[in-house]
């Protein structure tokens, strides 16, 4: 939430430029500080490739916009996209440590998602189709 006397800090969703030094933090090859413009942009299309994981994700509805400069903010949680901005480069630099990343954002991306879909309670199947098997037909 935004407060009057500093409409630009917000509680819940940190801007771009800030994700993005926390994921070359992570990533551990670089001072954040020292990271050049053509990286911070190669964090924006990265960044734009979150967003779209996010959109087609199972647990989530609703349009998120891309990211147009390094000050966007978007209403995706900050683990998703710094364990995914780590991610990502990791790839992209065809790390060794790419697995071990891609498999950390993934798994961030699904637990935080399910959360904010259906809190931290037990995970329920609901068969929709009515399943495979007559007998199982509850006749609804």
């Amino acid at each position: 939430m935004a407060s009057n006397v500093a409409p630009h800090v917000t509680d819940e969703y940190s801007d771009l430029q800030t994700l993005a030094a926390q994921a070359i933090r992570l990533y551990g090859d670089q001072a954040p500080e020292s990271t050049d413009a053509s990286l911070m942009l190669l964090m924006v299309l990265f960044a734009n490739q979150i967003v779209e994981d996010v959109r087609r994700h199972p647990y989530t509805t609703g349009a998120i916009d891309y990211y147009k400069s390094l000050t966007d903010r978007r209403a995706i949680p900050d683990m998703i996209m710094i364990t995914g901005l780590a991610a990502k480069y990791a790839q992209q630099q065809q790390s060794q440590r790419a697995q071990g990343f891609t498999g950390q954002y993934y798994s961030v991306l699904n637990s935080v998602l399910w959360n904010r879909k259906s809190g931290n309670g037990a995970i329920e199947l609901t068969v929709v189709d009515g399943g495979s098997n007559p007998s199982y037909d509850t006749g609804s």
